[in-house]
């Protein structure tokens, strides 16, 4: 069976990389398999699970109550130390963990900033590949 690259590409674009139809989880299983395969330069696949486990933390967490730290001075006045919202999160073993949302909100930026670069990284190398 001869499949055009036009059917190729719209197979790819419409079904593999569809989020209604292959969710995340999936596309990084395959995109392991490929790097695998075609021994890409290497990433820490943490960024990966931090990518996923923290959007999928901030998409099913409702803004809860503020949490205001206040320190009381010698003096007896009182300042606010720290103010955050808190993002809670259920571990692989059943652990519920709770973080600072912008302590989620930094990790996750440094891992998809990293992810970024990776995949730019193995798109040159794709393009020089294809020359």
């Amino acid at each position: 069976m001869n499949i055009s690259n036009s059917k190729k590409n719209e197979f790819l674009s419409n079904v593999i990389l569809s989020c209604h139809i292959v969710n995340l989880s999936s596309k990084v299983k395959i995109y392991r398999h490929l790097h695998t395969l075609n021994k890409w330069p290497s990433i820490k696949w943490d960024h990966f699970k931090n990518v996923m486990h923290i959007r999928n933390s901030f998409a099913h967490n409702p803004l809860g109550p503020v949490s205001i730290n206040i320190c009381l001075n010698e003096d007896g006045s009182t300042n606010v130390a720290d103010m955050y919202l808190e993002l809670e999160s259920i571990s692989g073993s059943g652990a519920i963990n709770k973080v600072k949302r912008r302590d989620a909100l930094h990790c996750f930026t440094q891992s998809n900033m990293a992810l970024h670069q990776h995949l730019i990284a193995v798109l040159q190398l794709l393009e020089e590949t294809k020359e």
